[in-house]
């Protein structure tokens, strides 16, 4: 599965899935798709689940293009998608199997700012900016990242903690 953002303005996050091309190609053959998002957790979701009598065409939260699909902030009762990591699965069930895709998406607003802020106090560790610096550069490089989303929602939560933690002078 690959995921993407429109950024900067956070609007549409867009997949691209074989297993949601072969249920809108043959919706029947399937008794059902389910889109589960995770937001900075492994264990709380929003889910949407279609069929072929409530098709994924009819929703206003996903929207099809020619095999790719956007899924659109409403989908957590939204106008933009907020900063922090996204866990995308899909599952794809019929009467004989049941088949997944997932995959990881990091979606910054004002985090690159924070960052360059943080690590210009001269008051902070300098091993601790630098490694503010690289928390934030492996975030942005999650699109290679096989490490799983589970180990960058750690790391999106623990440079929010330590970026948030600026007047520290014996950090």
């Amino acid at each position: 599965m690959n995921l993407s953002i429109n950024s900067p303005t956070n609007t549409i996050i867009t997949i691209t899935s074989t297993l949601l091309n072969s249920f809108i190609a043959a919706p029947a053959s399937f008794t059902d798709v389910t889109i589960q998002i995770f937001f900075n957790s492994t264990t709380t979701s929003t889910t949407e689940t279609y069929t072929s009598a409530d098709p994924i065409t009819g929703s206003t939260n996903v929207a099809t293009n020619a095999g790719v699909e956007t899924i659109l902030p409403a989908f957590f009762g939204g106008t933009e998608f907020a900063e922090g990591i996204y866990s995308i699965l899909i599952t794809l069930s019929s009467d004989e199997e049941i088949l997944t895709d997932a995959g990881c998406l990091f979606v910054q607003d004002t985090i690159a700012c924070d960052v360059n802020t943080y690590r210009l106090i001269t008051t902070v560790d300098l091993n601790k900016r630098l490694s503010a610096g690289i928390d934030y550069y492996m975030l942005t490089q999650s699109q290679e990242c096989v490490c799983g989303c589970d180990n960058l929602i750690e790391i999106y939560n623990n440079l929010v903690t330590t970026i948030a933690n600026n007047t520290c002078s014996t950090c």
